[in-house]
């Protein structure tokens, strides 16, 4: 996994749900999309890059944003169950799954706040000069 850890799903799913629903390879993939649409909403306007570090400051505590964490585990977790189980999705996944769109779309828009690093622009100055006004009257 890129970004998310394998314990960062333990408080949203039971270990029998875990165990069943956790492949590698599909874990992968399901991370890649959550990360994909956190980009699509919010990279125009947030560094996702950024957003997702993954170091860790000098005390080796962990420094991931835990609402990020919280959003591609929901959206994670969702993506999961769309493969396994498309018709029993639980109504929790779905609500989850929704918040955290909804939450990514009105961050991305500018609607609400967010205290996530802005994307670093370069900025070109220039002058614009012009001849002198003239009087033509005489």
């Amino acid at each position: 996994m890129q970004f998310l850890k394998d314990t960062d799903f333990d408080a949203a799913l039971k270990a029998e749900i875990k165990a069943m629903l956790f492949d590698t390879q599909k874990l992968n993939i399901a991370e890649g999309y959550a990360i994909g649409r956190l980009n699509h909403y919010i990279g125009g306007k947030y560094d996702v890059t950024k957003v997702l570090n993954t170091k860790k400051n000098p005390s080796g505590d962990d420094i991931r944003d835990q609402f990020i964490v919280e959003l591609l585990v929901n959206i994670t977790l969702y993506r999961l169950y769309t493969q396994f189980a498309p018709s029993k999705i639980p109504e929790t996944r779905t609500s989850d799954y929704d918040d955290a769109i909804k939450w990514l779309s009105k961050v991305g828009t500018g609607e609400i706040p967010s205290i996530l690093p802005p994307l670093e622009t370069e900025t070109t100055q220039f002058k614009i000069n012009s001849y002198p006004k003239q009087n033509h009257r005489f």
